[in-house]
């Protein structure tokens, strides 16, 4: 899967909630669908659901509110960057890192002591 389907996803997403809409479709893939579980789980969106049409699946984001003032996209397809532990131990904010554990927030690969892929940060 290609970190551009990701960026283009979270960007979808940025744009959406800045013309103030409350639900937002975009192609289904695992990791896109990671990172809004944990939206979810940090309590930042209200619902997400695939959703089947046609053939093809799709995610279907209901946001409580505009939340976010920027989306910061970190590593990138042609420059990828990795934070060993120590430095995620000083990171503050809300970011999105991909861990061998999966994707996590940043308190959560801090709660296990671990290192990865800083994918997105959120400003709020």
């Amino acid at each position: 899967m290609s970190k551009k389907t990701v960026i283009n996803a979270l960007v979808q997403f940025k744009n959406a909630l800045k013309v103030r809409k409350k639900e937002v479709e975009m192609p289904y893939s695992k990791m896109i669908f990671s990172i809004f579980e944990i939206f979810k789980r940090e309590g930042l969106i209200e619902k997400i659901e695939i959703i089947k049409t046609g053939g093809r699946r799709k995610i279907k984001v209901v946001s409580k509110e505009p939340f976010l003032r920027e989306i910061k996209i970190i590593s990138r397809p042609g420059w990828p960057i990795y934070l060993p532990f120590k430095k995620i131990r000083e990171e503050k904010g809300f970011l999105i890192i991909s861990t061998p554990f999966g994707l996590l927030s940043l308190d959560e690969a801090k709660a296990k002591r671990t290192g990865g892929e800083p994918i997105c940060k959120i400003y709020f």
